[in-house]
């Protein structure tokens, strides 16, 4: 997504994710020099924090300018899924979209979201949501 968006801001639980990020940034981009392709903008920005909690947010409009309620989209994976669901349909702003990784066949229902992949995941696994 960084090719197409002003900023790709991750929010990661675990240092040890975050740290290995960098090296495998410069594989990619070692990798798509190699076969002269474009490597993606310097707009990627990761912290350290719980996705769930508003203090996290605050941080990151501090270093962007950017809140929860500004994000376009949002990604996470199988774990808490139904809880970041419940945030998202709280407090993003309409037609945010929410990319859940990691479900199998069975789309999950989230109150406040509809489902774009009505009746099974996309190749098995992604479910992509609408507020």
């Amino acid at each position: 997504m960084s090719y197409w968006v002003r900023f790709s801001l991750g929010v990661e639980l675990d240092e040890d994710l975050i740290a290995k990020a960098s090296p495998l940034r410069n594989e990619l981009n070692d990798l798509l020099e190699g076969r002269n392709l474009a490597t993606p903008p310097d707009r990627l920005r990761t912290w350290v924090g719980d996705s769930l909690k508003d203090s996290t947010y605050a941080e990151l409009r501090r270093d962007t300018g950017i809140g929860f309620e500004n994000i376009d989209v949002f990604y996470t994976h199988f774990t808490l899924h139904d809880v970041f669901a419940d945030k998202i349909a709280r407090e993003a702003k309409a037609g945010a979209v929410y990319l859940v990784y990691g479900l199998d066949r069975v789309i999950p229902r989230y109150p406040g979201l509809r489902a774009l992949t009505q009746d099974r995941a996309l190749h098995g696994i992604l479910g992509v949501y609408r507020k």
